[in-house]
């Protein structure tokens, strides 16, 4: 079967089958493997015959000859090239029956492909074990007679994998062959898992849910021979959890369910749905890969899974940090004052003191350097937080060498106090978060095994971000130092800016290495009871201790890890200097081999193939260029829902999308870095619509226009998204792809801009209705905030969520400079009356408000002029035929007039100068959450009439700057605008005090309340995640003023 699609990830590699197929006796007339006989023919295709199993050394590897045509093969012998990764098979088979192509190689350990399979003839039968989940027909009588809270349901697979299958002739797909296929499942016992693909009639037994299946196939887990709560121990290899649903009927509800389940279940690593029986089951099965969106069993990439962030310690843990001094006074003191100024911040003060402290340790150093030091370790002093004591100052050791020295600080503490741990610090770093050491601490002590932590940095060999080495071109390339990069002039890149990064990017993991860089090691200090100091006769200048120390203490039964969420700049080599360094090196290297030898290298190639060191460096780039924002700026993102490509003369701008835009520039003007995500054809209309100064970073981040589902979304928002510190879903539809993202970088705070109560549109299906009810209440993590009183009352009262408060806004200058392009007499003899017709949108009340209109023109004939806008000529003209209006009666006449007066769909600057032009604006919405409309009718001069009873009455007050009607009253509609057509002063007098009202719904004094809500809560969530970037406390960039 081929390979399904991966729209998930980046392309990679098919994974290799962790076993042969084997133990498969059970299942009968199994393809035999004739290793001679191929060997003979060359690999010749040979006779089907059945008569042994697979071999204890063979893989077997099969395809659909069917579906040949997808990977350009014809034959079955040119076939056998794709599914074995270009391996030459030994032996070729083609089972005419079932038009399946299988091929094996003799003595091979793994196969390159993703499926394995075996032909057997199983005997079918009408039903399976009684309570068997693949008994459908058994499965609904019992629901129906017995009403029970579903059960909790917890499957555990084996941690190897190997996938075989049986092929069943064609016909048409039957619960029979389904339930043969379980009995197959069931007789064999390494079987956990099998699907059943019934467009070719196959099934295929697995280990682990590991292959893709094909578009309408379902993943049936094998249940167990008892009903009732069923529970079984996890194993540390793959699990696979279920929770059963009532039957429904809509079956993409359940799916949905099923897919929230798996997000908010950290250890999730896939589902499958049981359509029949409304089954799901979460898998953490790591090794599944990402499948094609469409296919019943979906797949979170491995990106999504982030750690909860580090609990607080039960009691304050005492930690002495070490740090030797080898001259470079200069250097030692930026390490001291980067330790102190964090310490002494505001953040630095609201940690618990433990009674840290810092032995500085001489290793013959010159006298100018240390007389240098103890004036700057007494200008501390020791009462305040991480006091230093001086250790060797007088000389009395003579060590010339950081490995003694260190082991004297060690010495020093343990004679001082119990210290719960070592922090051994070069004297060429700069900590750039008052978090660093609290946050190792609470790594450290979470977990009893845990020995050593180190975290990330510029220069630390494989603990560097983002990059690992220099590319030379070189076989052997040098470790790279990640130097700064460049940034706008006001706001260049600093090491705290590229923490900030870091803590972007970070999923809050622990990442298990074999040895760590000794420039920073956590060291708890039971693990120095445990295994002694480090060795100072092999290794008495360092480049080499921190490895035999960590080998050690894994031998002992520690682990060691890497914080991905903890960052400590490295200067690197300046106390001995690069020649120094390397040559030390040199010496040490050889110790170390002739004490460690394989294991040695076994640790290196862990390193260099450790997955989550380099996703963390992966994630790191993203998050230093993801974004052209400066790095001390404060980054939100704004998400529009995937749009299908329109033609282009069909194509108008929401006014949801306006809003959207204005909040971000509103942001920009107040200093922070925000940016609207839409699909790229949308680009270039938002590019016209709203220009940007040069040099100014993009306003728009494409995301392609192949995303058209919410999975699809939230994978092209993975990668972007760690150079945010905000996210804002725009749409219901958004507001599961944001959390998504958001699970996957536990720093990043998922928020919902509510634009409208959107359970109340129209053409809904059910499906989506509900995913609209519960993206009020199924995230509680996520930050909501809305326009106006009007829509946060309603989403509190029908579903209890509390919604923050914002201020819309406008782009004024653009409806000020139409109006003085366009000065506007109040006595003209003909009154102008404009509306917006959206027939497409039933809530904008299409029908009832060309109702309206014409029956003002019949009122008043000859003394006003009424135009329409906001739909394209064709729509308009079958509202204008639709039933809608028929009452109406409309003469040739009139019907031609008011297809004259229609002006189609128009852009911003159109609308403005149309309502420059205007008296008077009519909005007969059913309900408006906002009313972009009528609040740019009032900038520019025009008499706003706006639905009551909604959020137009934010800022329309009757009769004092507007007019507000009853949409249920056309009537008394019709009333005002002719009251308005005849009085001039009252026209007038609206006008001037609309004037004044829309100032306040200005870019910049509106986005005020926007920034406060969206800093008030990154400031609790990044306490609350423990972070060590909280992007808008102390910000210089950001404005708050009124």
């Amino acid at each position: 079967v081929p390979a399904a699609v991966n729209t998930r990830a980046a392309p990679r590699a098919a994974a290799p089958h962790a076993a042969p197929v084997r133990g498969a006796s059970l299942i009968a007339d199994i393809l035999a493997l004739q290793p001679a006989a191929a060997a003979a023919d060359g690999g010749a295709v040979i006779a089907p015959t059945y008569p042994s199993v697979p071999t204890m050394s063979s893989c077997v590897v099969g395809f659909s000859l069917d579906r040949a045509r997808r990977f350009g093969f014809s034959t079955p012998r040119a076939a056998m090239g794709g599914p074995l990764g270009g391996r030459a098979p030994r032996i070729v088979a083609h089972l005419e029956d079932g038009r399946v192509g299988a091929a094996a190689t003799e003595g091979a350990a793994t196969c390159a492909a993703d499926s394995a399979w075996a032909r057997a003839n199983v005997t079918v039968t009408d039903l399976a074990r009684p309570f068997s989940p693949l008994v459908h027909d058994a499965m609904r009588r019992m629901r129906k007679a017995v009403r029970r809270p579903p059960p909790s349901l917890d499957w555990t697979l084996s941690a190897s994998e190997s996938v075989f299958g049986c092929d069943f002739k064609r016909n048409v797909r039957q619960p029979s062959t389904v339930a043969a296929c379980e009995l197959a499942c069931a007789d064999s016992r390494k079987c956990r898992a099998f699907t059943f693909i019934a467009g070719e009639q196959i099934c295929v037994l697995k280990n682990c849910a590991r292959l893709s299946p094909a578009k309408g196939h379902d993943t049936y887990i094998r249940g167990p021979k008892i009903p009732g709560p069923r529970r079984y121990a996890r194993l540390p290899g793959v699990a696979v959890g279920g929770c059963d649903f009532e039957r429904s009927e809509l079956r993409d509800a359940t799916l949905d369910v099923c897919q929230r389940a798996c997000t908010l279940e950290r250890r999730c690593r896939a589902f499958s749905h049981l359509r029949d029986l409304n089954i799901c089951y979460l898998k953490s099965c790591a090794s599944t890969p990402t499948t094609h969106p469409a296919f019943d069993t979906y797949v979170k990439p491995d990106t999504c899974v982030a750690a909860p962030p580090p609990q607080p310690l039960a009691a304050p843990k005492k930690v002495a940090v070490v740090i030797t001094v080898h001259d470079a006074a200069e250097w030692v003191e930026r390490t001291l004052t980067s330790l102190w100024a964090h310490a002494d911040s505001p953040a630095g003060r609201a940690l618990p003191d433990a009674g840290d402290a810092i032995f500085l340790v001489n290793d013959a150093s010159g006298a100018e350097t240390l007389r240098r030091l103890r004036e700057v370790a007494e200008a501390r002093g020791r009462a305040r937080r991480l006091a230093v004591r001086l250790v060797n100052w007088d000389g009395g050791h003579r060590l010339d060498g950081y490995t003694r020295a260190a082991n004297l600080g060690i010495r020093a503490a343990l004679r001082e106090a119990p210290y719960a741990a070592f922090c051994l610090l070069n004297s060429d770093v700069e900590v750039v978060d008052p978090r660093w050491l609290e946050t190792l601490k609470r790594h450290a002590f979470s977990d009893p095994t845990i020995g050593v932590v180190g975290p990330l940095s510029n220069a630390a060999s494989y603990q560097s971000v983002p990059a690992l080495r220099v590319q030379t071109g070189k076989e052997s390339e040098d470790w790279s130092k990640n130097e700064l990069p460049p940034g706008p002039a006001d706001d260049p890149w600093t090491p705290r800016g590229v923490a900030a990064a870091v803590a972007r990017g970070s999923r809050r993991r622990l990442v298990d290495v074999p040895v760590l860089n000794g420039f920073c090691l956590f060291v708890k200090a039971e693990v120095v009871e445990a295994v002694g100091l480090m060795d100072e006769v092999a290794f008495p200048h360092g480049f080499g201790e921190e490895n035999d120390f960590a080998l050690r203490a894994l031998a002992a039964g520690y682990s060691l890890k890497v914080a991905d969420d903890v960052y400590v700049w490295h200067h690197k080599s300046k106390s001995y200097g690069d020649a120094t360094r390397q040559a030390l090196s040199a010496g040490s290297a050889e110790a170390m081999r002739e004490r460690w030898g394989s294991m040695l290298r076994h640790a290196v190639k862990l390193l260099e193939t450790n997955q989550e060191l380099a996703e963390a460096r992966r994630r790191v780039g993203a998050s230093l260029t993801g974004s052209a924002c400066g790095p001390g700026r404060l980054r939100v993102l704004f998400v529009l829902n995937p749009q299908k490509e329109h033609r282009e003369h069909e194509f108008q701008m929401h006014g949801g999308w306006i809003s959207i835009v204005n909040e971000a520039l509103g942001l920009r003007d107040r200093g922070a870095c925000a940016q609207v995500a839409m699909s790229s054809w949308l680009v270039p209309y938002f590019d016209r619509a709203f220009p940007q100064p040069a040099g100014a970073p993009p306003l728009v981040l494409a995301y392609g226009d192949a995303v058209l589902r919410p999975e699809q979304l939230a994978d092209a928002l993975y990668e972007r998204a760690a150079a945010f510190d905000v996210v804002v879903a725009t749409l219901f539809t958004t507001v599961e792809p944001v959390n998504l993202v958001a699970a996957c970088h536990p720093n990043l705070l998922p928020a919902y801009f509510i634009q409208d109560y959107e359970v109340k549109f129209a053409r809904m299906t059910p499906n989506q209705r509900r995913r609209a009810r519960e993206s009020y209440t199924l995230y509680p993590r996520m930050l909501s905030f809305a326009k106006t009183e009007w829509l946060r009352r309603r989403i509190r009262k029908a579903h209890g969520t509390r919604v923050a408060a914002v201020r819309g806004t406008i782009a004024l200058e653009r409806f000020h400079a139409a109006r003085a392009q366009a000065p506007r007499p109040d006595a003209d003899a003909v009154v102008v009356f404009v509306a917006m017709v959206r027939p497409s949108t039933p809530r904008r009340n299409a029908g009832g408000t060309m109702r309206v209109l014409e029956g003002l023109r019949r009122r008043l004939p000859g003394a006003v002029a009424t135009f329409t806008f906001g739909c394209v000529p064709s729509e308009f003209d079958a509202l204008l035929a639709s039933d809608a209006l028929r009452e109406l009666r409309l003469d040739a006449g009139a019907t031609e007039a008011h297809r004259r007066h229609h002006l189609g769909t128009l852009d911003q600057d159109q609308i403005a100068a149309l309502f420059a032009r205007a008296h008077v604006f009519l909005d007969m919405s059913h309900w408006q959450a906002f009313g972009r409309a009528g609040l740019e009718a009032m900038a520019s001069g025009c008499v706003a009439v706006v639905p009551a009873d909604s959020g137009s009455e934010d800022y329309a007050v009757d009769g004092v700057n507007a007019r507000l009607v009853s949409t249920k009253d056309e009537a008394g509609a019709v009333a005002v605008l002719a009251e308005l057509a005849r009085d001039a002063a009252l026209r007038a007098r609206l006008r001037a005090r609309a004037l004044e009202t829309v100032e306040g719904y200005a870019l910049r004094a509106a986005s005020a309340t926007t920034l406060r809500v969206l800093c008030d809560a990154l400031d609790d969530h990044a306490d609350r995640a423990f972070s060590v970037h909280v992007p808008c406390r102390d910000n210089p960039f950001l404005d708050f003023s009124a």
